[in-house]
């Protein structure tokens, strides 16, 4: 499932508005000017007896009728793909934008309409019902008013159109960059964290970690209990599991092709060597006073099930394991900025990170069997 998808099923609301809004410009568009050819140039029209102009109108309207079903069908359609197949910002705008363009055929055909008893067309004798000598002058007799009015509807519908179009493609540009923004982190200064690095590893007593989402972030609690399986460097001592608790649990943040399985997919990691300035994240504690280090990078080995022996990843995390630092967290929400030219990282080290973003938490000193940590952490981005 891409990140678009995820993003779409995570946030409803942001789905529904961006699937929609071209299917219903299309739509309101048609019965703008199915509006305009029925009450605004036909009025226009019926004074003049022009039966080529009506007929013309009828023609007209049968394809905009049809239009209105067909178009909204194909931009709704467009909209959809672009959100579930737009994993990059140029396949995503492209996408998007041509759902939006399939209004410039309404559009279009809107200029297309003839105004046969527009002001200045030889018709306009047909209107006046012939000349008739003024009191006191050689003037004839023209009915200016009728003609007029027309002429300032039509003018004001077409300025109408123009602008909800050219409105149209501001917001549509606007809500389709957001949206890709918030998928992808495509923000030029910043890169979300928890779309991309999308599949949640447990770490350490791996039994004794929960998880489940909160808006933009994760709530995790952690029960110091020690229960198996534990998932940590010393899961195996001479072949033998070993029976002791690790006494820390936590979450690795990964981005892999297959869950569960990161650094086993050439394709796993993201190349963050445009945002190698500093993390920032917001992080509370739900339940008492909790310490939490905050970490990054080290999915370069797994255990081998059979071997009881740890083996390296074929394609492996190119950030080496490093602790960002550890925080005493309270009730209260706070952000917190790791500064990552502060940790002796090479440019080479963001080529392909694997392991985004993490926290653990300890047992508490002396220990406290049962207890129960409960945090929360959002809002988690790199920044350039």
């Amino acid at each position: 499932m891409g990140d678009s998808l995820k993003m779409a099923l995570e946030h409803p609301g942001w789905w529904l508005a961006v699937t929609t809004y071209p299917a219903l410009l299309n739509l309101v568009t048609g019965l703008l000017i199915q509006w305009y050819i029925q009450y605004i140039h036909r009025d226009g029209q019926r004074s003049s007896a022009n039966r080529t102009a009506t007929v013309a109108d009828k023609h007209a309207l049968q394809r905009i009728r049809r239009y209105q079903i067909y178009l909204p069908l194909v931009a709704l359609l467009l909209s959809l793909a672009a959100i579930i197949v737009g994993a990059s910002l140029r396949v995503f705008m492209l996408l998007y934008f041509a759902a939006f363009g399939v209004v410039v055929i309404l559009v279009i055909e809107f200029f297309r309409i003839r105004h046969v008893s527009s002001p200045g067309t030889g018709s306009e004798g047909v209107m006046t019902g012939g000349t008739a000598p003024s009191q006191g002058t050689g003037h004839t007799a023209v009915g200016c008013t009728p003609r007029t009015r027309p002429h300032l509807r039509n003018a004001a519908v077409r300025s109408l159109v123009i602008l909800v179009f050219l409105g149209s493609a501001f917001t549509v540009s606007r809500v389709a960059v957001s949206w890709h923004r918030l998928v992808k982190g495509g923000d030029s200064r910043a890169l979300i964290v928890f779309p991309i690095f999308s599949d949640l590893m447990k770490v350490g007593d791996i039994d004794d970690v929960e998880i489940s989402k909160i808006g933009e972030g994760y709530r995790i609690s952690y029960t110091a209990a020690g229960q198996r399986p534990h998932e940590w460097q010393f899961k195996y001592r001479n072949g033998v599991e070993s029976p002791d608790p690790a006494r820390f649990g936590g979450v690795i943040c990964v981005n892999d092709v297959v869950p569960a399985r990161p650094g086993t997919n050439v394709k796993d990691g993201q190349d963050l060597r445009s945002y190698a300035g500093k993390i920032v994240v917001e992080a509370r504690s739900v339940n008492g006073p909790a310490t939490v280090t905050f970490v990054i990078g080290g999915i370069t080995w797994a255990w081998n099930e059979d071997t009881k022996t740890t083996v390296s990843l074929p394609y492996p995390d190119s950030m080496p394991k490093r602790d960002l630092g550890t925080k005493e967290l309270t009730d209260s929400w706070r952000e917190f900025e790791f500064d990552l030219g502060a940790l002796g990282l090479q440019p080479e080290d963001f080529k392909r990170v694997i392991g985004g973003f993490g926290w653990v938490m300890t047992w508490p000193s002396p220990p406290q069997p049962g207890h129960v940590f409960t945090i929360e952490v959002r809002k988690a981005r790199y920044l350039r």
